[in-house]
């Protein structure tokens, strides 16, 4: 106690007073990161609800929808698995304010790159695919991986980076359901029994 005392001591006055000052500051800079990531948490978990209400559209033509499932060999979960007659999409799902651009092969949301979102969307594709591959190969049938955007301005635009397709809310429904029949009904319910075997549930009840 007394060592305290004298190293107290030794900071009183206006040392103490900054010493004070910073440890406040430390302390609303930690609150105020911990609100920024409550909100991102929540702003995301919105956007997924969101796609999700949009997949559930797709549910009487057929499709087949699982939400926020782990991959083995990616390492992380993939918001959502829609199997349907048009085939197999994965979904990502993000949230951002903003103009959402396509330079080449480069995304940008309000002049941000976000490239990685497309890396991520392609990787979960290429691992489910890899996770799926004899069921898959045998009728022929490739992933699709596909980019929600919500909350963003999409221009008018090729809105494809990289093999990943780029939608809103309202375009996703639209771009499951156009094209060609791939899918037979006895294969989508094959498929939706062989993702429910492979891939859990990120969060278990």
């Amino acid at each position: 106690m007394t060592a305290i005392y004298l190293v107290l001591q030794a900071v009183s006055g206006p040392v103490l007073g900054a010493v004070a000052a910073a440890t406040v500051g430390v302390a609303l800079f930690i609150a105020v990161d911990r609100l920024d990531v409550a909100r991102s948490w929540r702003i995301g978990a919105e956007g997924e609800r969101k796609t999700a209400s949009y997949l559930a559209e797709l549910e009487p033509a057929g499709f087949i929808v699982r939400h926020d499932r782990r991959v083995p060999g990616y390492g992380g979960n993939v918001d959502h698995i829609a199997m349907g007659p048009s085939g197999v999409w994965v979904i990502e799902t993000k949230s951002y304010r903003g103009s959402v651009e396509i330079f080449g092969d480069k995304l940008e949301v309000n002049g941000q790159p976000r490239d990685r979102i497309v890396d991520q969307v392609y990787k979960e594709a290429v691992a489910l695919q890899i996770a799926l591959g004899d069921r898959l190969s045998s009728i022929g049938v490739t992933v699709r991986p596909v980019l929600c955007l919500h909350r963003a301005k999409l221009g008018w635009f090729d809105r494809a980076v990289r093999g990943v397709q780029i939608v809103d809310g309202r375009g996703l429904a639209k771009l499951l359901s156009d094209g060609q029949r791939r899918l037979a009904d006895e294969q989508i319910t094959g498929l939706a029994a062989e993702v429910d075997r492979l891939f859990p549930p990120a969060v278990t009840s």
